[in-house]
């Protein structure tokens, strides 16, 4: 059996943090077995040891303590321990620099105020207790005021993007084995309406668009965006660009 080669991910980066050396293998009281260590450099300067298997398994990207807020010009950006951001309106930088901030599991700003979980964007908007707080481009990292809407649940429902487990590549759409064609259809108050059967996704995939704009109006989202309408796969860096 070869020896494991302890440097081979010197010089790699793991979110925020660089492997810059490897310390050795050390034993806990615990534990049966040693793990190896190595010294990393976080992007804020701070160096601190991790065991490999955090690095590489995604448990450790940054040294713990350490996030940042950017100026990019017209908002700012805030970086949270593991490197993700989310961008905010210079008129919030107060409310968001007097919290620490993560991204949850649905890429949503959250924190932690008085043992309870709040959003970024409900504190921003703060809206009445029976209403949410709609992204209108879908990207929960873009919170800026222009972004934001009150809106009720089932409005912010209708303007979902394509749920991870679609196989068609467009919201909407399906393919059918038994008709050998692509099925469009959409959901209106929890009850699923068939628009039709279709040869290509593509034309499904606008038919399904028609009816959203038909049933939905402005919280349509849709596969084939119009000017001004929300689109269910553009990336964040996309949508800023385009609204600045």
């Amino acid at each position: 059996m070869s020896k494991m080669d302890y440097t081979d991910i010197i010089g790699r980066r793991f979110g925020r943090l660089t492997v810059l050396e490897y310390e050795g293998i050390r034993s806990s009281f615990n534990e049966g077995h040693g793990r190896s260590y190595y010294k990393c450099a976080c992007d804020c300067g701070k160096e601190v040891t991790v065991q490999r298997h955090c690095l590489l398994n995604g448990r450790r990207s940054s040294c713990g303590v350490c996030f940042s807020i950017v100026d990019e010009g017209n908002w700012y950006r805030y970086y949270d321990l593991n490197g993700a951001s989310f961008i905010f309106d210079p008129c919030d930088l107060q409310l968001v620099q007097s919290h620490r901030w993560r991204i949850d599991d649905y890429g949503y700003p959250v924190s932690q105020i008085n043992g309870r979980n709040y959003r970024l964007p409900r504190l921003i908007i703060e809206p009445d207790e029976d209403f949410l707080v709609d992204h209108i481009n879908g990207d929960p990292a873009d919170n800026r005021r222009e972004n934001l809407r009150v809106a009720k649940s089932i409005d912010n429902q209708r303007n979902m993007r394509i749920p991870k487990h679609n196989t068609s590549g467009f919201k909407g759409v399906s393919f059918v084995k038994e008709k050998r064609r692509y099925k469009a259809q959409i959901s209106i108050n929890d009850r699923s309406k068939h628009i039709g059967y279709f040869d290509t996704p593509e034309e499904a995939a606008r038919a399904y668009d028609e009816a959203a704009r038909f049933f939905f109006g402005e919280f349509a989202c849709v596969n084939f965006p119009r000017d001004g309408e929300q689109g269910c796969r553009r990336n964040t860096e996309k949508r800023v660009e385009e609204s600045a």
